[in-house]
This record gives C-alpha cells, structure tokens and sequence, in this order.
C-alpha cells in the first residue's frame, strides 16, 4: 500500500496489485482527490492558469483506519504502506496514529493483522521504484519480512535527482525566496535536487535547459554504474526523452520505465521538470 505522490500509474497499480490512497489537493478553496478529480494533464493545466497555487495535505488517520479495516474484512493479514516523505508530510505520523487507534478500537485483530510503514524518504519515484520491485517481488514469492527488509535498504539506497526549467513554482510555494528565484531564472539557473535520508538538498545549481540535462546524465553516468533507473517527466516528455538519449549514448543504459510525474510534486517545481531515480548501494 502507498499514497499517490509515489506517481506509479494506474495500469502499473492494477497489475501489480498495489493499493494507492489519493492525496487530498486543495484548489480555488475546494477539495479535490489526486487521480480521481482531476488526470495528470488536467493539473498540468491548473497549475498554468491557477491564482493562487494548489496545496496538498496528508492522507487522514481516518483515512488509513478506513483502509486498513477494509483489508482486514478482505482476509489480509499483512499490510506494507509505503508513505511519502516523513520529513515533508504528516502522512507517515497520521499513519502510526491510525495503526495505533485501530488496535486500541479493535483488539482482537491484534493477533490477526500486521501493519508495518515504512518511510519513503523521497518524492515520486524516489520511493514508488523501490514499492514497483518489491510488488514484482511478492508476485514471485517473497516473505513479508523479505519485502520490509527490501523496501528499508531500497528506500536508503534509490536516490532521485530532479531539474525544473522554471523557479516561478518553487517561489510560490515557498521552498524558494522570490529574490533567488528572480536571479536564477534571469541568469537560467537550473537547480538539480536530490534527497538524501529525506533531506531536500540542492546539490548543485547548472545554467540552461540543456547543460542541466546533461549534468544529470553525467551523474548516472558516474554513480549508477548500469543499474537500472526511472525516469521521470512533467507536462512535456521531451527533455526525458533528451535525457534518456544521453544516458544511452553514454553508458548504452536504457530506463526500465519513463513515467509522468503527479500533482504532488508538480505543485513544487510546476509543470516542466525531468528527473530520474536509481540506487547508489551504500547512501542513506
């Protein structure tokens, strides 16, 4: 189980049988569900037109009670949520408030039912590359403490590095200052992002659309070592594509998926970005 700010598609969802609770968005003071309200595209449109920017919030304890009671009724014995960020929403403490209320309320599932959450420590596919493997893992006959051991040291290890091509997103939700913003994109600075045990880092600043792609293909290029990576794009696939290209002229690696980044993490560095997600063995 996860939230939807894993960004793992809807087919990928259904086929290998991964529950996904939709994040609330607020938009225009209404209350809207992540994937059920509103497509990828019709955000993408929101965002460019929108006054005021659209907020997200964290999946509720009654929520998680909701869905875990259902599991129950379905004859589950074992739940794995897989949560955004700890760091960066209260999804994950609403979650242990839930698990907790749950057996509190309902004792006799105490020797019944076995909830673990796990922290994502990331964003997007940061973490929903690590839950894709481990549903692949359970179709082949994994053991519950099998999977929890995986997601724990996998989590640690996939690291996402992500650009936007704009900062106007990242001043008006307030992860940067309006006078950073200004000068970077007067000079065409291009953030590259990362987050390292759940920290939101900056780890260098690149000029222009096509020097910051390439910086992140030399990245792979030098800590992926021909692993397996993701990538990750926003309202237009091209600069993915660029980026794909490069990886593969330099290293001969093509991505197991290319996936369209959701609203939660578009609301943060808007509609135009690339990323890509892999595992460096020894991080945290």
């Amino acid at each position: 189980m996860s939230d939807s700010a894993c960004d793992i598609p809807r087919d990928l969802e259904e086929e290998l049988g991964i529950r996904i609770i939709n994040l609330p968005i607020t938009y225009e003071g209404k209350t809207l569900e992540d994937r059920v309200d509103f497509t990828s595209e019709e955000f993408y449109q929101m965002l460019n037109t929108c006054q005021e920017l659209p907020t997200t919030a964290g999946v509720t304890p009654i929520r998680f009670l909701e869905e875990f009671w259902k599991a129950s009724q379905e004859g589950y014995t074992h739940i794995l949520y897989v949560s955004i960020n700890g760091k960066g929403s209260n999804t994950l403490s609403n979650c242990h408030l839930a698990i907790e209320g749950l057996f509190q309320s309902r004792p006799e599932l105490a020797d019944k039912l076995t909830i673990e959450a796990i922290d994502g420590k990331a964003y997007s596919l940061g973490y929903g590359y690590p839950l894709i493997n481990a549903a692949k893992m359970l179709k082949e006959g994994a053991t519950f403490q099998q999977l929890k051991d995986y997601l724990v040291k996998a989590i640690d290890e996939n690291q996402i590095f992500t650009t936007f091509f704009t900062l106007k997103f990242a001043k008006r939700s307030g992860r940067l200052g309006s006078t950073a913003a200004f000068v970077g994109d007067l000079l065409g600075l291009r953030p590259i992002v990362s987050f390292p045990d759940g920290e939101n880092v900056v780890l260098e600043k690149v000029r222009g659309d096509k020097g910051v792609i390439h910086r992140i293909a030399e990245i792979y290029r030098d800590k992926g070592e021909g692993r397996d990576f993701v990538m990750l794009y926003g309202e237009d696939k091209k600069p993915a594509d660029e980026l794909c290209a490069l990886i593969e002229e330099m290293t001969g690696k093509k991505p197991a998926y290319i996936l369209r980044t959701g609203a939660c993490i578009a609301i943060n560095s808007g509609p135009n970005m690339v990323g890509i997600a892999f595992p460096i063995p020894g991080t945290k």
